[in-house]
């Protein structure tokens, strides 16, 4: 396997690869449904043995995993539950980043290279399971799985003590068991007596959960359970809302140290490919899932769940940037279209796939990233009591997700949008004046949509703007004059936008993909390096006459390769130079809702190092691992952005 990097990439020699691996397919339904394959590789010397590398930067590890997302045309749920998970503060979700694949040098389409579930110090830190002769040592890593499935691999497993109505796979009874197979350790590497110890505690669990007292905080469940885990889990899940998740079927992952007070952890977070695709108006784990519907009987549980979800208004949005930025980055330099010129699957519908199906790529993101926001909205208003909702209401801002989406990619009208809803009785503004019952809303011309959400006198934050083009008419062409390539390598650059129209009106712009700022009829840019795409359109008397998204793309090159040294006497970046450890002070201190990120570039503009803190005053980066040289750290938090020069000796 050769990994190399491709025009615009720059990842160091020693996060690429060229050498022996072992590889094997890998997946079910995926396997089996899809012409694009998944693998699972293994690095290895001549003799067969494993060795570790640091692929694409991604930590230390021997096994690795090429997901063809064949059923997610975005390719980003996966890579974006992970993400999520992360950033809301779980322990461990697999990382990961895009490559284009050949094999046996056919082209085979955009695949995540990501790390696959293993106990590791640096995946899931489990410690290592003790021998036949020490075998209550370690740790377990565990998964709900089909029966059939099991059985026909020929793997070991244990059931639940409990039975449970049907969760909807085939061949099955009205009641059934959970089924739980061992990832670690290895069905030939334990022994019976480890076996039996998860198989009591998961039925000591389930005889918690289901008592009398099951909320009582000695003796009930939490006795058993890491909780914040399973609020944690709970919310990725059921905002991805899938029927693997929400059903307790499979890719559901357990793991647990060996210990007097030890308690089971609920994930990793994996396999969500075919997720976020069925109803933004429902709460289907805490209907349906097993163990989920009698945590929620809990008032305490539904309090943790209703806190993280407020706690997390700002990662959502932060998380809805970031999967955006990376979609573009793809889009960059021809990948997708390469892909789907592999796979020419948009617009078609795949693997039980609800509407819209969206004809371009752009059209699947954007309906990704809207069903994301419409869905934290609901889940967020509706798990609030009914005394604190309307507060809630009030920092929530809907997403507009477009129904007809075929019909948008045409500029066809009449139009169907939805926006979030909340609950019954909710009355949603579309700009500011046209007001009506139901979270559905026809547009009939083209133009700039927003609205919000009053609940008994409660309202939300606005939208951001939905632009609905029109279908282009000769007479009223927008024609844009702009420099072909912009360099920002010295620093932040201000472009006049200049456009022209045969009809003489007035001229408006938007970012149509791309990482700028529009303000004043000027085009600015701090950092970006790719392909930056500007529309605009017409509009007179606030009435568009007809919108004219005539698109002009210029390539902008450079980065953060010379920022001015902000001078705060408070903030405090030290010792500087470093040989290893930087230490960070003087800001206001951290905490989920309002998180304080560091980012480390260096001269050429390419981020090295990140972390998103939610804790303390003072903070550490370490600096042992990169090379010696100049960076910029940028210090962002909720009221201030400062860049400071370091240097690594």
């Amino acid at each position: 396997m050769v990994i190399k990097n491709a025009n615009g990439s720059n990842f160091q020699s020693e996060h690429l690869y060229n050498g022996i691996i072992a590889i094997r397919g890998r997946g079910n339904s995926s396997w089996n449904n899809s012409p694009k394959k998944s693998y699972s590789i293994d690095l290895t010397d001549a003799s067969g043995k494993k060795i570790k590398s640091p692929l694409l930067g991604m930590p230390t590890e021997e096994d690795w995993i090429l997901n063809a997302n064949y059923f997610d045309k975005t390719m980003l749920r996966n890579y974006y539950s992970y993400y999520f998970a992360r950033e809301i503060g779980m322990d461990w979700a697999s990382k990961g980043w895009f490559v284009e694949l050949y094999v046996n040098n056919e082209y085979q389409g955009v695949y995540l290279l990501c790390e696959n579930i293993k106990r590791s110090e640096s995946r899931v830190n489990v410690k290592k399971a003790g021998t036949a002769g020490n075998s209550l040592t370690g740790g377990y890593i565990i998964e709900l799985d089909y029966p059939q499935r099991l059985e026909s691999e020929g793997a070991q497993y244990f059931t639940s003590s409990r039975q449970y109505e049907k969760r909807y796979y085939y061949d099955t009874p009205a009641t059934d068991y959970l089924y739980f197979a061992f990832k670690y350790p290895k069905d030939e590497d334990r022994s019976p007596v480890q076996t039996a110890y998860m198989r009591d505690f998961i039925t000591r669990f389930e005889d918690a959960l289901y008592s009398d007292n099951f909320a009582d905080p000695i003796i009930g469940y939490r006795k058993y359970i890491d909780v914040e885990s399973f609020v944690d889990w709970y919310i990725v899940s059921e905002m991805a809302n899938d029927w693997d998740h929400c059903y307790y079927l499979s890719s559901v992952f357990f793991y647990k140290q060996q210990g007097q007070g030890e308690k089971l952890k609920i994930g990793p977070v994996w396999d969500y490919d075919v997720a976020y695709k069925t109803y933004t108006d429902s709460q289907e784990l805490q209907q349906n899932s097993p163990w989920f519907k009698r945590l929620w009987e809990d008032e305490s549980f539904q309090k943790l769940v209703m806190q993280k979800l407020a706690d997390i208004d700002r990662i959502i949005e932060k998380s809805i940037e970031h999967v955006t930025d990376v979609s573009r980055e793809l889009n960059c330099f021809g990948a997708i279209d390469r892909n789907f010129q592999k796979w020419p699957i948009l617009g078609d519908s795949v693997w039980r796939e609800k509407r819209p199906y969206p004809h371009t790529y752009d059209g699947e993101v954007r309906k990704f990233t809207q069903w994301v926001r419409e869905k934290y909205v609901y889940l967020t208003y509706r798990a609030q009591s009914t005394g604190s909702r309307c507060d809630v209401l009030k920092n929530l801002t809907p997403g507009i997700r477009i129904e007809d989406q075929d019909k948008y990619d045409e500029t066809v009208f009449p139009l169907k949008v939805t926006t979030s809803s909340v609950s019954p009785g909710a009355r949603y503004t579309w700009n500011g004046k046209n007001t009506v019952t139901t979270n559905e809303y026809t547009i009939t011309s083209p133009g700039e949509y927003r609205v919000s959400i009053n609940v008994n006198g409660c309202e939300s934050l606005v939208s951001e703007t939905l632009y609905v083009p029109g279908i282009r008419r000769e007479s009223q062409i927008i024609t844009f004059n702009l420099q072909e390539t912009i360099d920002i390598s010295a620093g932040s650059v201000k472009l006049d936008l200049d456009a022209s129209s045969s009809s003489g009106l007035p001229v408006s712009y938007y970012i149509v993909s791309g990482q700028a700022k529009i303000q004043d009829n000027q085009l600015i840019f701090d950092r970006f390096g790719g392909i930056m795409t500007i529309g605009a359109y017409q509009k007179g008397d606030k009435k568009f006459l007809a919108a004219t998204p005539v698109l002009k793309s210029i390539e902008v090159t450079g980065g953060i390769t010379h920022v001015q040294d902000v001078p705060d006497v408070s903030a405090k970046v030290y010792p500087n130079p470093t040989r290893d450890i930087l230490y960070v002070s003087g800001f206001s201190t951290a905490s989920p809702r309002h998180p304080v990120v560091l980012e480390l570039f260096d001269m050429t503009g390419k981020l090295r190092q990140k972390m998103t803190i939610s804790s303390g005053n003072e903070w550490i980066m370490n600096m042992a691992d990169h090379p010696s040289g100049v960076y910029l750290l940028r210090i962002t938090t909720g009221n201030q952005t400062i860049v400071r020069k370091c240097i690594k000796e």
